[in-house]
Parts: C-alpha cells; sequence; structure tokens
C-alpha cells in the first residue's frame, strides 16, 4: 500500500465536507484546508472558522500559496470544475469531478443524454418560468409529482406536489422568493414511479469503478439503509446504469466520488461529490 505519512493534501471545499478533511487527516502527513469565505464583498467572520480545530487539518487562508506543496488536490464537491481541468494540464494530481459536474447541475442536459444512450428516463416535464409552473400543479392530471430545479439548488430543494390545495403555500412562497427570476427559471418536473429505489454510492475514477463499494435503498428525507459489497454484487439495474454512463464520465474527467439513484431502470439523479 502507499504511503501517506510524508504526503500533503490540500482540499477547496465550499463548506460542506470538513469531515473529509478529518478523514484524510488519519493517512496524509500533512492536511489543508482551504474554504473561499472571502469570494463575497462584505465576508461574514463565522466563514472563516470552518474547519478550524480539526483533529490533523490546517485552515489556510490562501489556496495558491499551497498549490504547490500538494501532492494531491481534493474538491469533494461539485463547483470549480474549470479549475480542477485546469490544474491537472499543468500536471497537478486532482480528485474531483470536473467537467463531469455538468451532469449533476443540468437536469435537463442528462436526461437528453440518457435518451441518446437509449436509456430509461421518468416522465418529465420541462417547465419556463412561474406561470407554466403554476399551471402545471394546478391541473388534477399532474398530482403527486416533483418539482426540482437544475442549477439553483440553493433557492429550493425536491418539492413533493401532492395536489393542487397543498401546493398553493409553497408555490407562494417560491415565486416570491424567486424575485425577478420567477419568469427566467427552467423547473424540471417528474412523475411519481412505483417501487423501490435503490443507490449505486461509490467513486468513478476515468470512467472505473471500485471492486469494493456501496449501495443502499432510501425512503426520500427519512432513513437510508446501505450495504458494502463487491462490485459485481449490485443490483443489475445499477450495473447497467453505471455501464451506459462510465464512457461520458470518464470523457469529461470525473474522479470523484458517484451516486446514482435508480427505480426501476430509471434514473433519477447524477450526484457527484
Amino acid at each position: 500500500m502507499t504511503d501517506f505519512s510524508n504526503m500533503t493534501v490540500l482540499i477547496h471545499d465550499g463548506g460542506l465536507y470538513p469531515y473529509a478533511a478529518t478523514k484524510l487527516a488519519e493517512s496524509f502527513g500533512c492536511v489543508l484546508y482551504f474554504t473561499p469565505y472571502s469570494a463575497d464583498n462584505f465576508p461574514v467572520s463565522r466563514k472563516a472558522l470552518w474547519g478550524s480545530g480539526l483533529p490533523g487539518v490546517t485552515r489556510i487562508k490562501d489556496f495558491w500559496d499551497y498549490v504547490d506543496d500538494a501532492d494531491v488536490i481534493v474538491f469533494p464537491d461539485i463547483g470549480n470544475g474549470d479549475l480542477q481541468a485546469w490544474l491537472r494540464t499543468k500536471g497537478y494530481r486532482v480528485w474531483g469531478s470536473a467537467e463531469a459536474e455538468v451532469l449533476e447541475q443540468d437536469r435537463v442536459g442528462l436526461k437528453r443524454l440518457m435518451k441518446t444512450k437509449g436509456m430509461d428516463v421518468p416522465p418529465t416535464w420541462i417547465l419556463d418560468g412561474m406561470d407554466e409552473l403554476r399551471e402545471h400543479l394546478e391541473d388534477p392530471e399532474n398530482e403527486n409529482q416533483y418539482v426540482k430545479l437544475s442549477e439553483f439548488r440553493g433557492d429550493f430543494e425536491t418539492h413533493h406536489h401532492q395536489d393542487a390545495w397543498g401546493s398553493q403555500p409553497w408555490l407562494r412562497r417560491t415565486d416570491h422568493q424567486l424575485g425577478p427570476m420567477r419568469d427566467r427559471i427552467q423547473f424540471v418536473v417528474e412523475g411519481h414511479l412505483d417501487g423501490v429505489e435503490v443507490g449505486f454510492d461509490g467513486f468513478c475514477v476515468d470512467g472505473r469503478f471500485p471492486l469494493t463499494t456501496v449501495y443502499g435503498y432510501e425512503a426520500k428525507d427519512v432513513a437510508y439503509i446501505g450495504r458494502v459489497a463487491r462490485y459485481s454484487e449490485l443490483p443489475a439495474v445499477l450495473r447497467a446504469v453505471n455501464n451506459d454512463l462510465a464512457p461520458v464520465l470518464g470523457e469529461l474527467g470525473c474522479r470523484s466520488m458517484s451516486s446514482t439513484p435508480a427505480s426501476g431502470s430509471r434514473v433519477h439523479r447524477l450526484r457527484l461529490c
């Protein structure tokens, strides 16, 4: 096995994955953790604390001061794909989703890609703006569906639309929150699928998957039960999905964690981190 005790890992994180730093500190001799707290015009002091005080982890202020000292640079979440790709062209070892992040950020594009590959896609409606969304959700024939966004997940997470009456408060709140973006946002609405959702939770490096990985079953926003298994023991639907996506992930430079939840042979989303 490779001895990492004399190596330095530099982590570029948005603030969601400090536990990745503590885990890497178990193997690497030096772990440097960076979050771009000063990216805003008016930085908030508490963001400067993210990653501070973690065992074996050094919180740094400036990313570029340490790039040349790092044996490997880790981006544990999507974002900065262009930076990752550029660093690789300069010879740096980079762990991250790189340009493959577009597969998670662009739900519409992912579904189009899946169709070109002959993969099953859930019933989907692409709606432009709040007015189209409201009209769609007020139709009694469109009950029990799921409303999602692509790039702007900070505006809201998946909304389970059960009926028009129940979604009215959510529609009013979202309309107000989006403000001038209300007519520019593109919504992705998916129909309900019966059955159990099973998901692959592992990693992908240049289109290849590990021999040992994890898969599990999820009750949305309630619970997840996972199992460590040999890749060959994965449910057939997950191996089929991974086989279809592997060439694209490899071409786009994905070297990161990967998750592909599916019901039947239909993929709900691709999660890279």
